[in-house]
């Protein structure tokens, strides 16, 4: 069976998603491309990280009262996965993905996939790829890191975890690799992966830095995409491929949320997890508003 199609839903998962189609019998959780369904809501660690470290328990009790019904981890706190297990079902949560840098996946792979699958996540993340500069990877760079995410995620898919890849605006810039052609770290992953082994996970705040619509792009390569991070740009945010974004709460900045909902339903996306980038203000208020704002929309 292709993974492509496949899902795999934990019983945890199950029950979010079932807390979602209670409040709307008629949607259909892991529905095929191109079908009407309820997105649950879904929230990345990242955003609360300094919250998470005042109090743990305290951060995701919020979460969940704000309406998050599914996280993604990054920072593991330094806690085993039966601690974020029970942390998680207290706090009526579900972990549905974890993100891992390039080195945790090259170095220790087979403990991520133990992690993941006692948590009973659906996804592992490449959250950046490889690169001496991390403002720019080269293209040959692009390529080594696509050829790594090939094997990661073959080795991921017998373990019976969906592997992904996660973009920021660097995977944009345009190299010049002839004359007559350019290519970008997009296109190498795109061409260059498995879609039986590598997923993406599509960052729309970062797309649009680089000038992307990401509407646009989950229509083109539908079915490439099983996660997005829904995250908002100011308007007067700079285009730029270099690492850099003015974040703001979603439905604050310059996306149509609609328009990129409805393509991440047609083009097959199953999960999205709001994200915040460090900066001012307080992590959860600008959550709090998040929610509230996705609730009239996805």
């Amino acid at each position: 069976m292709s993974f492509v199609s496949h899902r795999f839903l934990s019983r945890r998962r199950f029950l979010a998603a079932a807390a979602v189609c209670v409040a709307a019998p008629a949607t259909v959780r892991g529905a095929r491309a191109g079908e009407s369904r309820a997105f649950v809501p879904g929230v990345q660690l990242y955003s609360v990280a300094a919250p998470l470290k005042r109090d743990f328990a305290g951060t995701l009790a919020k979460l969940a009262a704000m309406g998050y019904r599914q996280v993604e981890l990054t920072d593991l706190h330094g806690k085993s996965a039966a601690d974020w297990k029970k942390a998680l079902d207290d706090a009526g949560l579900a972990a549905i993905s974890i993100h891992h840098s390039v080195s945790t996946l090259e170095k220790d792979l087979t403990a991520a996939l133990t992690f993941a699958n006692t948590l009973g996540v659906s996804y592992i993340v490449c959250a950046a790829p490889r690169a001496a500069k991390a403002a720019q990877p080269t293209i040959d760079e692009w390529r080594w890191n696509a050829d790594f995410l090939n094997k990661v995620g073959e080795e991921c898919a017998t373990a019976t975890i969906r592997f992904g890849y996660h973009n920021h605006n660097t995977e944009f810039f345009a190299h010049k690799v002839s004359p007559m052609r350019n290519a970008t770290g997009f296109s190498e992953i795109m061409t260059r992966t498995n879609p039986d082994y590598v997923t993406w996970e599509l960052d729309c705040g970062w797309a649009v830095t680089a000038g992307l619509d990401p509407s646009a792009l989950l229509m083109r390569y539908r079915n490439r995409f099983s996660l997005l991070h829904v995250k908002d740009v100011a308007k007067d945010g700079e285009r730029n491929y270099e690492l850099k974004i003015k974040a703001v709460p979603v439905g604050q900045g310059v996306l149509d949320w609609r328009t990129v909902f409805e393509a991440a339903r047609r083009s097959g996306v199953q999960d999205y997890f709001v994200e915040l980038e460090p900066g001012d203000g307080d992590p959860l208020v600008a959550l709090k508003q998040s929610a509230d704002f996705l609730k009239t929309v996805s």
